[in-house]
């Protein structure tokens, strides 16, 4: 029964729809209206459901999930390019060495060799360390993905190399490598320390290889046997977040990544291998370009090795020797020394007093804090005291003690002319300086305590004198702008003076972490006083004269 009103219905249907194409009115009772409606509806809506289905199965992409770091983007290296080598001996080693390297990458499986096109005429090796900007711009119009510069430095104790590694990640430098050996001059030894720089250089980048293809969960891998894998081994796949810089130099401390994946190897060849994803954080998370961590990991002793005393024998209470930590925040100094003192006092009567004492003991402590690799703030305190003979006649007592306080708390800016933070540099500070001199009363007085203040300028500079930068001279001087003057517990009124210091630095980096410093420093301080006041006999003028050598160390953190 019901089939045969499905079936009369859907004749009616198909008669009204021809009827109505001809213009012909329909003539439906209610029922059939009813059903036509709920008929339309039911097609609309399984309509509508099946063309958003179609649309969803359209857009749907079999990995939705996406991990992305434009740090680890940014560290796809396919080619390379070789910027121009420093020689500094009249370009003995600079074409062996450029051609050197360009054939070392065009053997590498790795890598591609770009020609390097520079974005300027008389082009400096070291803009690449001052500007990333041009570091960038380099490798645009090379179309590289990293560039190589090489710094062959002929001095006294031979021959000096450095080799840098700059990529896309900013216009930074990744990586370093150094060399040094005074007995270092024919070219072809030249060539075998560049190959093994140039091997060192790309053991230390973040990642050994990465996934070149992936097909559901067979992968391709751009290395093979001859970085040493083989069939069954397991690689690791990770994403680079972020890599942690040295805050002045700029280099890759280390670098902080997310593990994505694992595959095992089931194909090795000598430049590529196949594998099948064993392990994979999120579905498709594993995709072209994604990192295979370092192949040599971490190794451990087992358990039961022997002690390092068996393994040096004869070290006594031998330890594991662990490299030093760069200094990175600032540096603190403590020396002593001698002070050479001379205090002369005119008063107005034509009397001249005189206060002298050679090699006064003296300490100085210091720190200086590095805000930036250019801008630091510092902090000087220094103390000298003494005893001299009282001068004037008829005063008591006959030995006065004299205290001599200095105190600089300054701001500055450092140019670092190469762009290295340990090269030569020039500098320049503003602070607040303070100069006291204390000394003991007399009856009647003979000398006055007094304060010297103000704004402190100073102009200086640092200059290493070696190829690897260990010694180092320079000099500064220091003006005093807006000073005053104030004596007690007396004054002879008013007060002119004025203030200049130089010094001579000289610094040994003894260790990582320790230099050896040396400073000798004068300072005059000339002051006449005009008008009256309370002391009697009152001062015309004074002039000191302080003459100070220090030595001691420096520790920087």
């Amino acid at each position: 029964m019901i089939i045969q009103r499905r079936t009369t219905f859907c004749k009616k249907l198909a008669k009204s729809i021809a009827l109505s194409l001809q213009g012909v009115p329909l003539s439906l009772d209610n029922k059939d209206m009813n059903i036509i409606r709920l008929s339309a509806l039911c097609f609309l809506f399984f309509g509508l459901s099946a063309f958003a289905q179609t649309t969803n199965l359209k857009s749907k992409t079999p990995f939705p999930t996406k991990y992305t770091s434009t740090t680890d983007q940014a560290l796809v290296i396919k080619t390379v390019t070789v910027a121009p080598v420093y020689d500094n001996s009249n370009n003995i080693y600079k074409k062996s060495v450029e051609d050197h390297l360009k054939n070392l990458i065009k053997e590498d499986y790795l890598w591609a060799l770009a020609d390097f096109v520079s974005p300027k005429k008389d082009m400096r090796v070291d803009e690449f360390d001052e500007d990333s900007q041009f570091t960038l711009q380099a490798l645009e119009q090379s179309q590289a993905d990293a560039v190589i510069t090489c710094f062959l430095i002929k001095g006294p104790q031979g021959l000096s190399i450095q080799m840098n590694f700059y990529t896309r990640d900013g216009g930074k430098l990744l990586v370093r490598e150094e060399f040094q050996d005074a007995k270092l001059f024919e070219i072809a030894r030249v060539n075998e320390v560049i190959t093994k720089m140039y091997t060192t250089l790309k053991s230390r980048l973040p990642y050994s290889g990465y996934i070149t293809s992936r097909s559901g969960n067979t992968v391709t891998v751009n290395i093979g046997s001859k970085a040493g894998i083989k069939n069954g081994d397991v690689i690791t796949i990770a994403q680079i977040l972020k890599i942690n810089r040295h805050p002045k130099l700029k280099f890759m401390t280390s670098v902080e990544k997310e593990i994505i994946g694992r595959v095992s190897l089931t194909q090795v060849e000598a430049d590529s291998s196949f594998g099948e994803i064993t392990f994979e954080k999120e579905n498709g998370v594993i995709e072209r370009g994604s990192k295979v961590l370092p192949l040599d990991g971490v190794r451990y002793a087992p358990q039961g090795s022997p002690s390092l005393a068996n393994v040096i024998p004869g070290e006594k209470d031998p330890v594991e020797w662990l490299p030093a930590p760069t200094p990175q925040y600032g540096k603190i100094s403590i020396m002593g020394g001698a002070t050479d003192f001379s205090d002369n006092v005119l008063l107005v009567n034509g009397t001249s007093l005189e206060a002298d004492k050679s090699t006064a003991l003296t300490f100085d402590l210091a720190t200086e804090l590095w805000i930036t690799p250019e801008y630091f703030a510092e902090l000087q305190l220094q103390q000298t005291s003494f005893k001299v003979d009282n001068d004037l006649a008829g005063s008591s007592p006959s030995k006065l003690n004299y205290t001599l306080n200095k105190m600089d708390l300054s701001f500055g800016y450092k140019y670092l002319i190469d762009g290295n933070f340990w090269g030569p540099q020039i500098f320049a500070s503003l602070g607040y300086y303070t100069h006291s001199v204390r000394v003991s009363d007399s009856t009647p007085t003979a000398y006055t305590s007094f304060d010297l203040t103000g704004y402190d300028l100073t102009v200086g500079g640092m200059f290493p004198v070696t190829l690897k930068n260990d010694v180092a001279l320079g000099a500064q001087a220091k003006f005093l702008l807006f000073d005053k003057f104030t004596e007690k517990p007396v004054d002879s009124g008013g007060a002119s003076p004025s203030f200049n210091q130089f010094d001579v630095l000289g610094t040994y980096q003894y260790t990582t972490n320790i230099n050896i410093k040396a400073v000798l420093s004068f300072t005059n301080v000339q002051t006449s006083f005009s008008g009256t006041g309370v002391k009697n006999p009152p001062s015309r003028s004074l002039d000191e004269k302080v003459s100070t050598y220090l030595v001691g160390i420096e520790y920087l953190f």
